[in-house]
């Protein structure tokens, strides 16, 4: 069929117009002009636009690959094949078709960086993190996804020099702190690490149970029990079901000599975890036995009826 231009762009516009409102409606329309233009490659594009815009991927690909048959050198149909990839956590298709396009746009490298990191490839997400920085350098995010490979990496010392980078370039920040308080407790720095994440909890309330508990685990280390105790009650409050949590609460409170209160802790992690934890029997054994010696130290002897 001889293709009306006019007639063509008419219906993109209507499909465009209906697809913000009643965006099955727009697809059944476009759906059934491929069949009057099935060489159009405009039509598969706004299809696939609006599969993507609502969350479709598996049918916006569907529409793309067909634009991309009347058209197989678009890198940009690529670029965005290869983003409905990634959104379906298909991280190798998504490298498939990312490694199709040959320029070296911030948001390829960065959408490059996190399939190869999702795909467990640290070093290669490392990798296009370093060339995307090299032009992008007033994000703090990319910097952030820039130290978290160094740190599965274990790459402390990186991480450190890029911190100190960033609070140079961009002032002290809450997860910059945060971050910093990891890279120190993974060096055994323990008053560093301590001091960084105080300074983050200042800034606002730290409310990820994991951070909470790094942050306890460096004021143990430092002599500060009381205030371990206290952020692990925290970590609790916000997730009950940690089980590690749990249990270095109760070993934390049966350190301060505080025997009734970790009873409370191990009942709290019962209704919780259930008995069947391992660690938490052999806690409650612990405390059974030091309750049973409290008892018999206050046991009085002959002497003491005397």
């Amino acid at each position: 069929m001889t293709v009306n231009e006019t007639e063509l762009k008419n219906l993109i516009i209507r499909a465009e117009v209906l697809g913000k409102k009643n965006w099955l409606h727009a697809v059944n329309i476009l759906e059934k002009a491929t069949d009057d233009y099935p060489r159009e490659r405009a039509i598969y594009l706004t299809l696939g636009d609006i599969y993507m815009r609502h969350r479709k991927f598996e049918q916006a690909i569907d529409s793309y690959q067909k634009a991309m048959t009347i058209d197989p050198k678009d890198e940009h149909l690529h670029f965005i094949i290869g983003n409905c990839y990634l959104s379906l956590s298909d991280y190798k298709m998504a490298l498939y078709y990312y490694d199709q396009v040959s320029s070296n746009l911030p948001e390829l490298l960065y959408n490059k960086a996190l399939a190869h990191a999702y795909n467990g490839d640290h070093e290669l997400s490392l990798h296009y993190i370093k060339i995307l920085i090299k032009d992008v350098k007033d994000n703090a995010n990319i910097y952030y996804f820039l130290v978290e490979e160094n740190l599965r990496l274990h790459k402390y010392n990186d991480s450190l020099t890029i911190l100190n980078e960033m609070e140079k370039r961009f002032g002290v920040q809450r997860y910059e702190q945060i971050l910093k308080g990891f890279v120190w407790n993974f060096k055994k720095v323990w008053l560093k690490s301590y001091m960084a994440f105080k300074t983050a909890d200042e800034m606002s309330p730290i409310v990820n149970q994991d951070h909470l508990h790094t942050y306890a685990m460096a004021a143990k280390e430092i002599g500060q029990l009381t205030k371990a105790v206290e952020l692990l009650k925290r970590a609790v409050a916000i997730n009950p079901h940690v089980s590690i949590i749990h249990e270095d609460l109760i070993r934390f409170i049966i350190e301060l000599g505080d025997i009734p209160s970790a009873h409370l802790a191990l009942n709290q992690a019962w209704k919780y975890l259930g008995k069947s934890n391992p660690i938490l029997q052999i806690l409650s054994d612990k405390l059974d036995r030091l309750k049973e010696q409290k008892t018999a130290s206050n046991i009085p002897t002959e002497n003491d009826e005397e």
